[in-house]
């Protein structure tokens, strides 16, 4: 069961920074929408399949439904293909995508590639009743991608109908302050759109993969490890929503893998690997709740004052100030 905040009054409590909240609440649900979005045949096909997606998920129940990184763009690492598939926010195409909140009744969250003037973003937006609501523009620009995107500057967070929801795309979520960033600003749910290939172990890692069952067993591995961590740290419910199979008209393969993670850690859904997959996942709030009243969590002994080293530059970060990463 998933909890529902309704729009009403709300008492805010703050622990160490953290804002908390005590609301009333009804059942929700979303839904992760795994796919293979196209790659250079442009935005139109991949509305098609966001739209067919979107009334999958609103028939069965969801309250929101997220897509992976880039799906409206379609996702690829050829820089002259992205700067093809770029949209600006105002495009028909965009709006067309948006209007599908409106039509079916729910939240609806997808990536593109933005241009804004002659600067391209990693973007993420979010609809409701056929207007964007909410963007958000990947903040960590991995080493792939600089000289091509400029990086985004601020975490956000939105307040929805049945939560607080914080945005953070693919190698964002690699960061341990990202979340704990959109913790602190509210966050109770962090949606992550993701484009996570297989040769992040086949060619990435120290240990590399060559089959795809270790490919498999070794992405569910760190996934667990990783973003259980985040959870239990930040107190906050996670779902990565990854690409799958052989991206139609690119060279990348993508694992699938998407997953739903509880504050405790645990694994509230998984989706399959390599395939196509409408993941639903039902949502405790009750539990949300129970957790952030513990003793011992995290977010309530924060010592700010002892944190400075955080925001200090060692000189060890790279960045691309021509295209904004600073």
């Amino acid at each position: 069961m998933c909890v529902l905040f309704v729009h009403k009054p709300c008492c805010l409590l703050r622990w160490a920074g953290v804002l908390t909240s005590v609301r009333s609440v009804r059942n929700c649900r979303i839904a992760l929408a795994q796919c293979c979005p196209a790659t250079g045949e442009g935005p139109e096909t991949n509305l098609r399949l966001i739209e067919k997606l979107t009334a999958r998920a609103a028939a069965g129940g969801a309250d929101l439904v997220a897509f992976p990184e880039a799906a409206l763009s379609g996702y690829s690492g050829d820089a002259d293909t992205i700067r093809a598939s770029a949209l600006c926010l105002a495009d028909p195409v965009v709006q067309g995508a948006a209007e599908l909140s409106r039509i079916h009744s729910i939240y609806c969250c997808f990536g593109l590639f933005e241009r804004d003037g002659d600067r391209l973003f990693n973007t993420y937006v979010l609809a409701e009743n056929g207007k964007l609501i909410g963007t958000y523009r990947k903040i960590h620009v991995p080493e792939r991608e600089r000289g091509l995107f400029s990086a985004g500057s601020e975490f956000k967070v939105f307040e929805l109908s049945f939560a607080r929801v914080g945005l953070s795309i693919c190698f964002d979520n690699e960061i341990p302050e990202s979340h704990i960033c959109l913790a602190l600003k509210g966050a109770e749910l962090i949606v992550m759109p993701s484009a996570w290939a297989e040769h992040w172990e086949k060619e990435d890692y120290i240990e590399k993969c060559s089959t795809d069952e270790e490919v498999v067993e070794e992405r569910r591995r760190w996934m667990y490890m990783m973003f259980g961590a985040r959870c239990r740290d930040t107190g906050t419910y996670s779902a990565l929503v990854n690409h799958s199979g052989l991206e139609a008209g690119g060279p990348s393969r993508f694992v699938g893998k998407s997953m739903v993670f509880a504050p405790t850690g645990r694994v509230v859904a998984e989706a399959c690997a390599w395939n196509d997959e409408l993941l639903f996942a039902d949502l405790d709030g009750d539990l949300l709740a129970e957790y952030r009243a513990m003793p011992c969590y995290a977010l309530k002994s924060r010592r700010p004052d002892a944190y400075s080293e955080l925001t200090k530059d060692t000189g060890r970060e790279r960045r691309d100030k021509a295209h904004g990463n600073k």
